[in-house]
């Protein structure tokens, strides 16, 4: 016999058991899109060091796929923001909220975004990726040196598994290592850490004027600052592309920037940053498989050690970071 209890617990009976059962069933199926959504944001957004290489080949420069990428998706951004349920939010915002905002994207989006794609002419875009997906290790840094408290013995093993594996991916090791390598390293590893300053900055932001606002806002400045960068360095008089080159400056901005950002978002309000952080942990291996096809790239078995190392060690950063409520 069942009791009352059972029921009510979700059951230690068989009826019980058999609900229980069904409902982890339909939650397990409920999350699939979500899950469906991040990876392939995840893997979108990784082909943003593909399409780079493509347009540095056809003699593009970095200034140039940088510039007109940031310019051509502020509307997008704005147009995510506006069909937001949270439109209005950006209205009656706190001053400093926005400032904020616009700080976040300067350093990211234009500072970090263009050291990432100076690197992307000096390094291979399977060996960007990788290091890139260092910005957890460097949360959980800032975190102790924040809270000055000790990180746990997992979370430190996971540091240390993460930082030999950028070792491995980088060829640290290799004592020919040219110089402009080492440069190009040094130039992702601080687009990672200005990844790490947006993350934090978002969230605490982002839940207060709205995740597409706060990104919208963040865009919009960096678009700005773009289009002054140009014009001090090259002049937009001086744009002239291919139709070759407009076509791939387009999917660019389109599938590796604005519809990447977007689908993650819409995936991590669905399953929630632990699944999220699973389910994106497809990117450096997506990366690596896209630039052997598209580019002709090779891999040593170096790198992908290196490379799966990494993963590992940020898949369980973000799933120790997921459970925890930071506040800074």
């Amino acid at each position: 016999m069942v009791h009352r209890d059972d029921h009510r617990r979700g059951g230690r009976g068989p009826y019980g058991a058999r609900q229980l059962s069904a409902e982890s069933a339909a939650a397990a199926h409920s999350h699939w899109p979500g899950f469906v959504l991040v990876a392939v944001g995840a893997v979108l957004l990784s082909s943003k060091g593909i399409f780079a290489k493509l347009l540095y080949a056809q003699g593009v420069d970095f200034h140039t796929v940088v510039s007109v990428r940031a310019v051509l998706a502020v509307p997008g951004f704005i147009l995510l923001a506006l069909l937001s349920k949270r439109r209005t939010d950006l209205l009656t915002a706190r001053p400093s909220a926005l400032w904020m905002a616009a700080l976040a994207g300067f350093v990211c989006y234009y500072l970090g975004a263009l050291a990432n794609f100076y690197a992307l002419t000096r390094v291979d875009a399977s060996v960007e990726r990788a290091l890139l997906y260092s910005y957890p290790a460097m949360i959980v840094v800032a975190m102790w040196l924040v809270r000055r408290k000790r990180p746990s013995g997992r979370i430190l093993g996971a540091l240390v598994m993460t930082f030999f594996g950028i070792i491995l991916t980088v060829g640290l090791l290799n004592h020919d290592l040219p110089a402009q390598d080492l440069a190009g390293v040094g130039w992702i590893l601080f687009c990672s850490a200005t990844i790490s300053f947006y993350f934090i900055v978002t969230s605490r932001l982002a839940r207060v004027i709205g995740a597409a606002n706060y990104t919208a806002v963040a865009m919009a400045t960096a678009g700005i600052a773009y289009a002054i960068h140009f014009q001090q360095v090259r002049g937009w008089g001086t744009l002239d592309l291919s139709p070759e080159s407009w076509l791939l400056m387009g999917l660019l901005t389109l599938f590796a920037t604005v519809l990447p950002l977007y689908l993650t978002a819409e995936g991590l309000h669905r399953i929630g940053a632990e699944k999220a952080a699973l389910a994106s942990t497809i990117a450096p291996a997506s990366t690596v498989l896209l630039a052997i096809a598209l580019l002709g790239e090779t891999v040593s078995p170096e790198e992908i050690a290196g490379i799966v190392l990494i993963v590992l060690g940020i898949l369980s950063l973000e799933t120790r970071r997921a459970r925890m409520r930071t506040r800074f």
